[in-house]
C-alpha cells in the first residue's frame, strides 16, 4: 500500500465544500508575491534536477502526477462517466526542467496548424505528426515523494491543480531525441463534446467493470482446484 503523503494544515480545505470555496476564493483573489514564487519555482527545479537522471539516449523518466486534494484516489482508476475535470493522477514521460516548468509528453498527434493552433486532423485529412507537451508550473508541485510506490515504482508529484495540471501546452516535431518546438503554436483539442464522450466512459467503465467480474470468476475457480490439490 502506498504510502499517505504529508498534507500541511492549509491544503485540508476540501474536507469541508466551504472551506474548498473560501480557498479558492482566496487563491484566485490573492495575487502571488512575486519572489515567493520564484523561490519555490528554484527549490522544486533544483529537487528535480537532482533526482530525475535520464537513463539511456532514447529514453526519459517517469513521474506519477497526482492531484493533492484526490490523493486517495491514487491508484484507482479513473471510472468517472461525466468527468469536466482532469483525472485525479497521471502518469507521464518527462521531456526537461525549466526555469518555470516540468515539461512532460501528453500524447503524439497528427495535427494540422493554422492561426497559431495546432488542432488533432479528422480521419482521412492530411496532417502531421508532432509530440504533444504539457508544461507543469514548479510553483504547483505541493509534495514530491522519491521512494517508489507499489502501483508503478515511480515517483510521485502532488500537485495543485483542476481542469488540467498544465499551465500551457505545446508541440514539438522531429524525432528522438532532436526534438524542436514549434515557436508561436499551441495545442488545442477538440473541446468536450458531452454527449460522446458521455458514450465513451460510460462504455470504457462497462468493460472494466465486466473484466473486473471476470476475473474474479477466474479466480475463484482456481483457488478450489489449488486447495484440493495440496489436499493430495
Amino acid at each position: 500500500m502506498a504510502a499517505e503523503p504529508e498534507i500541511r494544515a492549509s491544503d485540508l480545505a476540501y474536507v469541508s465544500r466551504w472551506g474548498h470555496a473560501v480557498s479558492l476564493g482566496w487563491r484566485l483573489l490573492r495575487r502571488p508575491d512575486p519572489v515567493k514564487t520564484l523561490e519555490e519555482r528554484q527549490k522544486r527545479g533544483a529537487e528535480l534536477r537532482k533526482h530525475l537522471t535520464w537513463p539511456e539516449k532514447d529514453a526519459s523518466p517517469e513521474v506519477v502526477v497526482i492531484r493533492l486534494r484526490d490523493y486517495l484516489k491514487y491508484p484507482k482508476p479513473d471510472d468517472r462517466v461525466i468527468d469536466f475535470r482532469a483525472s485525479p493522477w497521471f502518469k507521464f514521460e518527462v521531456k526537461a526542467i525549466t526555469d518555470t516548468s516540468l515539461e512532460v509528453f501528453a500524447s503524439i498527434q497528427e495535427v494540422r496548424i493554422k492561426r497559431g493552433k495546432a488542432r488533432p486532423v479528422k480521419q482521412g485529412e492530411d496532417g502531421f505528426n508532432v509530440f504533444v507537451v504539457g508544461r507543469i508550473p514548479l510553483e504547483s508541485i505541493a509534495l514530491i515523494r522519491w521512494e517508489s510506490d507499489p502501483a508503478y515504482s515511480l515517483p510521485r508529484l502532488y500537485c495543485h491543480y483542476g481542469r488540467s495540471p498544465f499551465r500551457e501546452v505545446i508541440v514539438y516535431e522531429g524525432q528522438m531525441p532532436r526534438l524542436s518546438e514549434v515557436h508561436g503554436v499551441r495545442f488545442k483539442g477538440r473541446g468536450y463534446r458531452f454527449p460522446r464522450r458521455f458514450w465513451w466512459n460510460w462504455r470504457m467503465n462497462r468493460e472494466q467493470k465486466k473484466y473486473e467480474k471476470e476475473q474474479r470468476q477466474e479466480l475463484e475457480e482456481w483457488e478450489p482446484s489449488s486447495s484440493s490439490d495440496d489436499d493430495l
